[in-house]
């Protein structure tokens, strides 16, 4: 495997949170998952302090480079620390490197750019009727994230060299999947958590911030 050379200097100023103080931390370094053939792991130092250590050491991390930059791994770096004379490892810290800003053959001009387009239906729940109907106002029965009119219809490729990667599908979202997509949505967006099996959410409102794929609370 190529082998990428880290000079590893040392750590400033490590804050606790919510942890015990540093003892002597050491950095656990690796690419592409983490393989335990791959972790390489500098000494353990408390000079001049536990919480900012010198380590002045060159680490050698094996690691695949592709030739296209877009599927580069990471570099891994984690602070650890000892616990009980050795007999634990705590973990203090997490950090992640691209290798693809570092490669010859990398060009920012080739970087291929991806865009989601996502509609949403949006249906009421009538309990005259104890059914599911679209709704017919605000917002209207198909529309954005933000409940602005919208369809499927209405969305075309953002210009020249642009195409559909896929067909439209309902996005099913369940566990850490929807806690990230959650996380990166705006604060006045409608859903964007976990889902049902058939990719609906269920709120009391469509204002309201917290969703849910149970329908505890027939409303929309």
């Amino acid at each position: 495997h190529p082998i990428h050379q880290v000079i590893v200097v040392g750590l400033r100023n490590l804050q606790p949170h919510h942890r015990p103080a540093a003892r002597k931390p050491c950095l656990e370094l690796s690419a592409g998952g983490g393989r335990v053939e791959g972790v390489r792991r500098t000494a353990r130092s408390e000079t001049p302090t536990a919480r900012s250590p010198n380590y002045n050491e060159q680490v050698l991390v094996p690691v695949e480079l592709p030739d296209n930059h877009l599927f580069c791994p990471e570099l891994e770096v984690v602070v650890l620390d000892e616990l009980f004379g050795g007999l634990a490892t705590l973990r203090l810290g997490f950090a992640l490197l691209r290798f693809k800003d570092r490669i010859p053959w990398h060009s920012r001009r080739s970087v291929e750019i991806a865009r989601r387009e996502e509609v949403y239906e949006n249906q009421v729940f009538h309990a005259s009727s104890s059914s599911w109907v679209p709704t017919l106002t605000s917002p209207p029965p198909w529309s954005d994230s933000l409940r602005a009119p919208t369809s499927k219809a209405e969305i075309g490729l953002q210009g020249p060299g642009w195409n559909w990667e896929a067909d439209w599908a309902v996005q099913v979202r369940q566990g850490v999947a929807a806690a990230r997509q959650m996380a990166a949505r705006p604060a006045d967006a409608m859903g964007g958590g976990q889902t049902d099996g058939a990719g609906w959410e269920y709120a009391a409102r469509f204002d309201q911030p917290h969703w849910s794929a149970s329908p505890r609370v027939k409303a929309v």
